[in-house]
């Protein structure tokens, strides 16, 4: 106790010398280091030794686990609500689906997306999401099964359309057509990379249809592009197919989330945990490249292509909260906490625990990412609702679609501030910790 109110002292004479210079009382250039040293002092003073980078690594497995497990939760509940719009099966059928379960299973899709989006931040760390884990497609990595963008809506109707029958349509022809470039009977698709069968994107188009260029409004798809009796019917096939994939969805991301489980046998997690050295080298190279040449590179490419192809989440116009929710989940890690889907949160190590100097600016920049892409949208068609956007540096109070040239002067000041500013600073707390990482070359790899 004694020692606590020592460092109390001394941190009241820190805070008593920051205040001097920032009132032009002391000539000396103002220099925050001591302030956040003392305040790093404050709060590890009832820990015997600083956080380590065993505990960090333990943490960021944990939150793994439990983003992992949140996204299965909600693409479940997705998976529920679009089994109540068309049928959980080809025999059990809905031949008239309804407008008001249309309308459920878009909201589900958007109720769920954020819980993958805060998962991305762990795609480049050289883990499970990386991995090869669909045993029927031994050289796919399952993120491309999962997330595969940008997509060629075409594909996707030309493998519902000559495909014989809608029994046809099963997990293994939606599996063996994702990334073909030739299809029987159809127009030869040249980028392999944007012929996706699977996937959130996958789904999200057949629940909203295309977003055409100038559109300022989601994809205009209706419930009539659902409905019909009629055996192999366009109508029939679109439903099977749209059964399909959402199930292969779930499928795929509860593989990821057992890899992250320490209950199941052959985990990745228990491995993760007792290799500090190497995790820690993980998780920044992964970190660093998703802020530089995903987040802030391909995922903003649009500013400069200008093809609506290039727009993440285009059909349903979710692009701005794509953007928030993956701000969101750089900071779960960099702080060590999660608020789940039920609502709980909880607190542990994060990379700010050895940030030193840069926690500050860190968390204020990530806090400011986030916040700039404001969730001003509500309902099913995402039209704007009366929330007050938080006060944010380069603040976007619009819709993707609805971006002004102002907001797009903000949105490449935000591209700079993801890809180059954030990225180089966790750079650099990894060097100043001595971790060795790959670092992005550029925003694009």
């Amino acid at each position: 106790m004694k020692h606590f109110f020592r460092n109390i002292l001394t941190l009241m004479l820190m805070l008593a010398v920051f205040e001097c210079k920032q009132l032009g009382l002391e000539k000396e250039k103002t220099d925050n280091t001591p302030l956040f040293a003392g305040l790093a002092i404050l709060a590890n003073q009832r820990r015997a030794t600083p956080i380590t980078q065993a505990e960090i690594v333990s943490r960021y497995a944990d939150l793994a686990f439990a983003s992992y497990s949140d996204s299965v939760t909600a693409a479940t509940s997705l998976k529920t609500a679009i089994d109540s719009l068309v049928g959980a099966s080809i025999a059990a059928d809905v031949a008239t689906p309804t407008q008001a379960n249309f309308e459920a299973a878009r909201k589900a899709w958007l109720d769920a997306r954020p819980w993958y989006l805060q998962t991305e931040t762990f795609r480049f760390s050289n883990g499970p999401i990386n991995e090869k884990l669909e045993t029927r497609l031994p050289d796919a990595e399952v993120e491309t099964l999962i997330n595969a963008w940008p997509m060629d809506e075409t594909f996707i109707d030309c493998v519902i359309t000559n495909t014989a029958t809608t029994a046809g349509l099963d997990e293994a022809r939606l599996l063996n057509t994702n990334g073909l470039t030739t299809v029987a009977n159809c127009t030869t698709f040249t980028d392999s990379a944007k012929n996706i069968s699977l996937g959130w994107h996958a789904v999200e188009y057949l629940l909203w249809g295309i977003d055409t260029a100038g559109n300022t409004t989601s994809g205009n798809r209706v419930v009539t592009d659902f409905q019909g009796a009629t055996a192999n019917s366009v109508q029939q096939k679109r439903r099977q197919y749209l059964r399909v994939v959402t199930k292969l969805l779930v499928d795929h991301l509860t593989l990821i989330k057992d890899r992250w489980d320490s209950t199941k046998s052959n985990n990745y997690i228990s491995g993760f945990k007792a290799n500090t050295t190497k995790s820690m080298s993980d998780v920044f190279t992964g970190l660093s490249k998703f802020a530089k040449s995903e987040w802030g590179g391909e995922r903003l490419k649009i500013n400069t292509s200008n093809d609506q192809e290039d727009e993440h989440s285009c059909f349903a116009d979710n692009t701005k909260a794509d953007f928030h929710w993956d701000a969101q989940g750089v900071i779960n890690i960099f702080s060590g906490t999660y608020k789940n889907l039920a609502g709980t949160t909880s607190n542990g190590a994060g990379l700010k625990d050895i940030s030193g100097s840069l926690q500050s600016k860190l968390t204020t920049n990530l806090t400011e990412t986030r916040d700039a892409f404001c969730l001003n949208v509500s309902g099913v068609n995402m039209t704007l609702d009366t929330t007050t956007c938080p006060t944010a540096t380069n603040s976007i109070t619009t819709k993707y679609d609805n971006m002004s040239a102002g907001d797009k002067t903000k949105l490449q000041t935000l591209q700079t501030l993801i890809g180059v500013t954030i990225s180089n600073d966790i750079q650099a707390v990894g060097r100043s910790n001595g971790i060795s990482f790959t670092a992005p070359t550029s925003v694009k790899e």
